[in-house]
């Protein structure tokens, strides 16, 4: 069911290729058809507004979108919604007409210096049609050409659903680091709606304690000199003044080693859950030691720093990688990879069995977990250093990058013991 919240007078077009006016007219076995991407045009007109459900275009010069109808309708706008997550909004397009043959832009439609993702363009005259083209000339290899919905409509329409993605420019906004702050290092929020000079409050959350107070600056609150934050204390930033109404950022705190406290054992433990074909989801999308990683990724370089840097940190983490288990487990001749992996799975899979099989162990099976992940990232290419460049071609070959793997593994090696 198309969903409710849609115009009362907008054509809707469906998935299933039916245009519907909300107020009777129907007209079935609508057309669309788009200058790359042909499988997903109608995903641009199928009624749902969602990342998940959109049209891309290609790299290119221009891109457009054709709608055909059986018989003539009349248009007199659109609403179109694009972007991706908070971003990318088309910055400029038109819709067309054909007349005699050539691609004429319709009067009111053109829109240029855009930066939402959710906007309506009236046409200056309803026109009586049986083709419409979306266009835009935005370079697709610079910023890709994403379109949620295009719904036009036959009559004034009601006014916009609420586009999530879009930001209340009715209230000031106050965007902070999502979990905290380092005591000792820059403290700042950006403010993209308040003018210079707006006043803002660092407040403890729970009794609006004011604990610091400053003014934006180019678009930034800096509230760095606030040192005597309390680390198990949540604090919100208050935005207030001028012709916006007063904002509230997201909770945060602050400590002196908060970022780290707080996400390096997180994003260790995703290295080891990301493995390919070992790790937690038995796939390997690019045919590489972790699943999403490619010739010029940088993990094993990462991972030593990571160690050099922090030893006892990481030696003191309880050890998640059982060697004896994932290696039962991938030889087992029952073990399979889902049938819609990706399509350098069988090629992975092959590379981790003959790790397991032609790689000596570690000695111990005590070791930190982060120099197993080593062992596993220097093992799995000195099996098959060849890696494929995804944006050129399938060839597997050695790339330099994966070299440097090797430089920064004998760097550290003198550090990793026997």
């Amino acid at each position: 069911m198309i969903k409710r919240f849609l115009f009362a007078a907008v054509l809707l077009i469906t998935i299933t290729g039916v245009v519907t006016f909300a107020h009777g007219l129907s007209v079935s076995n609508i057309e669309v058809s788009a200058s790359s991407s042909q499988d997903q045009a109608h995903l641009a007109v199928d009624g749902v507004i969602s990342d998940a459900s959109r049209w891309i275009g290609q790299p290119g010069e221009s891109h457009w979108l054709l709608f055909r109808f059986p018989e003539e309708r009349r248009v007199c706008g659109a609403d179109v919604y694009s972007g991706w997550k908070q971003q990318d909004a088309i910055e400029g397009f038109c819709f067309q007409i054909d007349r005699e043959g050539q691609w004429q832009t319709i009067a009111g439609s053109t829109l240029s210096d855009n930066t939402s993702q959710a906007v309506r363009v009236y046409f200056d005259t309803p026109l009586s049609l049986s083709k419409i083209r979306f266009f835009t000339d935005q370079p697709g290899n610079l910023k890709r050409v994403r379109v949620r919905e295009i719904i036009l409509w036959d009559k004034e329409p009601a006014p916009l659903p609420r586009d999530p993605y879009r930001v209340n420019r009715q209230i000031h906004q106050a965007y902070v680091n999502l979990s905290g702050y380092d005591r000792h290092w820059p403290m700042r929020f950006t403010a993209p709606l308040s003018p210079d000079g707006t006043g803002f409050e660092v407040i403890e959350a729970d009794t609006e304690t004011i604990s610091f107070s400053g003014v934006v600056s180019d678009g930034v609150g800096d509230f760095s000199d606030f040192q005597q934050a309390q680390p198990n204390r949540d604090y919100r930033i208050r935005l207030k003044g001028g012709e916006l109404k007063p904002g509230l950022s997201d909770l945060f705190r602050i400590a002196p080693n908060w970022l780290l406290d707080t996400t390096l054992e997180l994003a260790f433990r995703h290295m080891v859950d990301i493995r390919s074909i070992a790790g937690t989801h038995p796939t390997a999308f690019g045919g590489c030691p972790w699943r999403d990683g490619a010739f010029y990724t940088y993990e094993v370089p990462s991972l030593v720093l990571l160690y050099l840097a922090h030893p006892d940190f990481f030696n003191a983490l309880a050890q998640e990688i059982d060697y004896a288990a994932d290696k039962a487990r991938v030889l087992d001749p029952e073990f399979k990879m889902p049938e819609k992996s990706n399509p350098f799975g069988d090629h992975a899979l092959a590379t981790v069995q003959r790790y397991y099989r032609e790689i000596e162990p570690l000695r111990s099976a005590k070791v930190p977990d982060i120099v197993q992940l080593i062992h596993w990232g220097i093992g799995y290419y000195l099996v098959d250093p060849k890696t494929r460049d995804a944006t050129q071609d399938n060839k597997f070959f050695l790339n330099a990058q994966v070299v440097e793997w090797f430089a920064y593994f004998l760097y550290s090696y003198p550090f990793l013991g026997d």
